[in-house]
């Protein structure tokens, strides 16, 4: 069944996560010593993804009690987490201008997909397959499971032509 959950960053170091339905604290993370940059979680509530200035990332699963999994991420802060609808990945984009798609079971890095330097990742499509970044008027759908097509679409908003192949 389908749960109305609430996932709250402290503006100190930690989150909670709240049962709407309850209106309990199902879970309750302050024992981090860094204060969170960025905060996801997985349409299943199965992981809690953090990004810290530092670089790292925290990779929690709010239903074990097993102690959450540092991993070294990015070369500078994380900027943004993004939990893909799959439930298994996240990809994140940091200060070092790359996007990096986590396998959440294993907590491994699987692809890095290097930015232009004034490109942003704005968010992924509805189904998690592609990151969307832009770079001034150019909008770039990157795929994020095979990195052998590193810009698979790209639309000129100048020209309003619509999405074309590169």
């Amino acid at each position: 069944t389908e749960k109305r959950i609430l996932l709250h960053q402290y503006d100190e170091p930690g989150y909670q996560v709240v049962d709407l339905e309850k209106g309990t604290c199902e879970n309750h993370n302050r024992d981090d010593s860094k204060r969170i940059k960025t905060l996801a979680a997985t349409p299943t509530f199965s992981y809690i993804v953090a990004g810290y200035d530092d670089g790292t990332l925290r990779i929690a699963n709010p239903k074990e009690s097993t102690h959450p999994r540092d991993r070294e991420g990015h070369h500078g802060k994380v900027n943004r987490v993004i939990a893909l609808p799959c439930s298994r990945y996240a990809i994140s984009v940091g200060k070092d201008r790359a996007i990096r798609r986590w396998d959440l079971d294993s907590t491994d890095c699987c692809m890095t997909i290097p930015l232009h330097h004034d490109e942003e990742l704005l968010g992924t499509t509805v189904d998690g397959e592609y990151a969307v970044t832009k770079t001034r008027d150019i909008v770039r759908f990157r795929n994020v499971f095979h990195a052998s097509l590193p810009i698979d679409f790209e639309c000129d908003l100048r020209r309003n032509n619509g999405i074309t192949l590169t």
